[in-house]
């Protein structure tokens, strides 16, 4: 069946009013839209975190995932994935040669969260039921390269942080 438009929708400040609270009238428009047009969601969360709704929305597009990182369909085992990763030793060199600039790291593969120090002010962030959870040195636990990275630091130490990451690695965006 030919539908009529593509319709990309977020999460955050759209379908999703407070983190984890869902504008259930929008879902209701969606899923009328989704009988004639194309719904997908394109959003910064993992794919966990933005399961709930893909399911609600009883959607069967792709889904967009990490701001553009993962492009997958869910409910089609034959769609091309598509991953965008950096490189881990970006992160890991990050945190060798400025720990004492930053307050934490996490990043994700997938659905896998690696964060450099335990932190419960940071947990509701991480999206982690459904992931995988590793706490310690991205050096001894990411073995592979992320999707992309969340640094916290002190405010007076950002810059810091952003003109060392842009010195030497110019192809990240910041």
């Amino acid at each position: 069946m030919n539908k009529d438009f593509l319709i990309a929708v977020d999460l955050d400040g759209t379908l999703v009013t407070d983190f984890d609270n869902y504008d259930h009238k929008s879902i209701r428009y969606l899923k009328k839209l989704a009988k004639t047009n194309y719904v997908v969601i394109a959003t910064g969360r993992p794919y966990r975190s933005t399961k709930p709704a893909y399911e609600m929305l009883e959607l069967d597009t792709p889904i967009i995932n990490y701001n553009g990182a993962l492009v997958h369909n869910p409910s089609d085992y034959f769609f091309p994935k598509t991953i965008i990763t950096i490189d881990k030793q970006v992160i890991i060199d990050l945190i060798k040669e400025k720990s004492d600039a930053i307050i934490n790291v996490f990043c994700e593969v997938e659905d896998d969260i690696y964060l450099w120090k335990k932190d419960d002010q940071i947990r509701p962030f991480l999206h982690a039921d459904g992931g995988n959870l590793a706490i310690g040195d991205p050096q001894d636990i990411l073995h592979n390269d992320p999707n992309g990275a969340i640094i916290y630091a002190e405010a007076a130490k950002q810059e810091e942080i952003s003109a060392y990451l842009k010195s030497k690695h110019d192809n990240i965006d910041l």
